[in-house]
This record gives C-alpha cells, structure tokens and sequence, in this order.
C-alpha cells in the first residue's frame, strides 16, 4: 500500500512524489503543441501543466508545513500531499509523451536531457542535509548521516532507512519520488523504437504488471518492493493522456468540464473524509489518480485550450516547482523551530508563514541555483512565434510520415 507522506516500507506503509520535468516554457498561444521526435526536446510550455506543476508543489508544502506541527499529516491534509505527487507523476508522464511525439526517439537524448535536469539540483539538495546532520545531528529527528546510504540514495537505487523506520527512504528522504521519476524515464527510454500508441500501451503493460506482481507476491527486499508498488499508476494516466494529446489535443466541452470538475472533487471529497481509514488501500492510488488526471485534462482545456490566462506569479512557482519540492522542508522545519516557541493562539498563523516560508525558500534556489544550472547545462531558452511555427509545422508533417508508415 501507499503512504504519500513518507516513502514505501515494508509493511505497505508506502510513499511517493514529483518530480518536475524539463520545463517547458511560456507560449501565449493556446494551441497543444507536440514535437518531432528529437529525443526529449523542449516544447512550448503549456501554462496548464505549468498551473498544475505550482499546485502539486504547494499541496505538498501545506500539508508538510502543517504535519510539523501536528507531529506528523492526518486525514485531509495527508491526502492534500498525497495528491500533490500524484498529480506531478501525471504530469511528468504527459510530458514525456508531448517531447517525444508520435515515432520514434533517441534514448541516449532523452536520458541525457532527464538526468541533466534531475541530477544537479538534487545532489546539491543532498549535500546541503549531508552537511546540516553532520553538524547539527540533534536538529533531526529521523535523519541520520550514514555514508552507504547516500551512496544509494545518490544512485537512484532504493533502500531501508538505517535508523530502523522500516521505511524503504533515501537519505534525502524526499528523493524517493525521484526513484520512481528516473525508473519511468529509464522504462520511457527503453521503448524508443516504438511509435507513441505502443509506447503508451507498454507503458501500462509493464507498470501495471509491477503493481499487480507487487499485490499477488509482496516483496520484502528494498528494490522489488519499491517498484511494485501502486504508486507509478500516476505515470500510467499520464501517458496515455499524453498519447490522446499528441494525435488530438485535449479539449472538453463545457458540459465535459463541468462533469469532470464534478467527479473529481467529489472523488477527493469522499477521500478527504475517510482518508485514514483507507489511505493504505490500493484503490485509494488508483481513485486519486483519476481525479489527477481529470485535472489535468481541465487545465489544459480550460487555460490552453481557451486561452485562459494565468497570473505570473502562479506560473514562476509552477517553474520553480521542483525547487520548492526539495528544499521547503529546510524552511518548514526552521520556521516551525520557532514557532513551537510561540504563544498557542498563533499556530494557524505560524503555520501559514512556514508554508510560505518554504515555497519562498524554493523559489530563491529556483532563481539563483537551479535556474542557472539549467543554463549551464544548455536547455532550450523559451521559443519564440518562429520556433513555434516552425515546431507546428514540423509536427504536421511527423505525424504525417508516422501515419504513412
């Protein structure tokens, strides 16, 4: 079973995340764009997934700035993180499927481009908490420096917490989200000779058979139990929304909207309500997953499909999302040390300012680490109207060839 708010562990107290792609970059137009397959290049960003990639984050941030205080998420706002990583698992697959386009890609690319984008950032995030337990190890309560433990953590490969939790954690322990990110682009890559209908359909099939595999045999070892768990449902959705997108973009009538805004909310308000009570059954993954998905479907209809335009502030932080993923909690957990100290009538207000604390802390490493580390590596910098024609028209006559074969 999953447990969103901490990573997997053997007795099915499992855990998850996001992780934010390559960011694809501000276009007014409203028109979904696809690709050529180049191996994972950079496309127009849709503001959409760039509103979705900022709600995940704060989701995420709100419901860990209030469990500091609490001792740990509950009910509702354990659900809040819960659906902040699904809904960037979701994410993460429609895009892989948007940057590769119909046919074929280059997978040394594609891993290049996931790597270059995902690595950096975090070793610095694990240097950083490397270097505060080493000098402060009172300052946490769980973390605890082990040098083999970080080797693995750093490597992507999953394994117990070596202070005993029983949690299958990295030693940064948000990283294992990015475990299940770097294992889907790893299976992504991997299919590279397929064209995107049968990408899509492997990509269920290999996923789903892990899950299924996971409920009729439960591993105890670290790596199979952690990559048979339900949690990569999200990337299944992901990719075959991706995959309608491609061949025809993702646009919902009103009354489509309105029912898919409808069911949603009403799947997480019945979440919300029990949430303790089932947050450990597979079906809760597979029914947040959906209401994810229809979000995702509502935002790219709604702000890309119409138009819709989105304040900036909202967009910088869907830039910076994965910033704020990993480094809130060092604000969350400075700002509520203080706040512990502080009268009881100012919790809900101490509270406010350690969520913002850590969405603000994200974004000053997005703009001054991040950011350039981006440059450094050479990403795409945001298209300009004769990249985005010239991108349209390089689709049309992909997808064209692609048909013909």
């Amino acid at each position: 079973m999953l447990h969103f708010g901490a990573s997997p562990r053997y007795d099915m107290h499992r855990g998850s995340s996001r992780v934010r792609e390559s960011p694809p970059v501000s276009t007014s137009s409203p028109t979904i764009m696809t690709v050529p397959p180049t191996g994972g290049a950079a496309v127009p960003r849709l503001d959409g997934l760039q509103l979705g990639r900022a709600i995940a984050a704060c989701a995420v941030v709100i419901s860990h700035a209030s469990g500091h205080y609490s001792g740990g998420t509950h009910g509702a706002w354990n659900l809040l993180s819960t659906y902040g990583v699904t809904l960037f698992f979701v994410i993460s697959g429609y895009i892989m499927v948007l940057t590769t386009g119909r046919g074929t890609f280059s997978p040394t690319a594609f891993l290049s481009r996931r790597i270059r984008r995902i690595v950096p950032i975090y070793y610095i995030a694990n240097l950083v908490l490397a270097a505060a337990t080493l000098a402060a190890p009172g300052a946490f309560k769980r973390t605890v420096f082990d040098g083999w433990h970080m080797l693995k953590s750093l490597l992507f490969i999953p394994a117990y917490d070596p202070a005993g939790s029983g949690y299958i954690w990295p030693f940064f322990r948000l990283g294992w989200t990015l475990n299940y990110e770097m294992f889907f682009y790893l299976v992504f890559a991997s299919l590279f000779a397929l064209g995107v209908a049968q990408r899509a359909f492997c990509v269920t099939i290999i996923l789903g058979g892990l899950i299924l595999l996971g409920i009729v045999h439960p591993f105890t070892a670290a790596i199979p139990a952690f990559y048979t768990q339900v949690a990569t449902i999200g990337f299944i959705f992901g990719t075959l929304l991706g995959m309608i997108a491609v061949y025809r973009p993702i646009r919902l009538g009103t009354a489509w909207m309105w029912i898919a805004l409808l069911v949603s909310f009403v799947l997480l308000g019945v979440m919300a309500s029990m949430f303790e009570a089932i947050r450990h059954d597979r079906t809760t993954q597979l029914w947040l997953s959906i209401a994810c998905t229809l979000h995702i479907a509502l935002l790219v209809s709604v702000i890309d499909g119409r138009g819709v335009s989105v304040p900036r502030p909202l967009l910088y932080i869907g830039d910076a999302s994965y910033s704020i993923y990993l480094f809130h909690m060092f604000a969350v957990g400075a700002v509520t040390a203080i706040a512990h100290r502080l009268p009881a009538a100012l919790l809900y207000p101490a509270m406010v300012a350690s969520a913002c604390s850590g969405i603000v802390a994200g974004i000053i490493v997005y703009r001054y680490v991040e950011a350039p580390l981006n440059r450094f590596f050479r990403y795409r910098r945001p298209l300009s109207a004769a990249d985005i024609s010239g991108s349209a028209a390089a689709t049309e006559q992909s997808g064209a060839a692609t048909t013909g074969r």
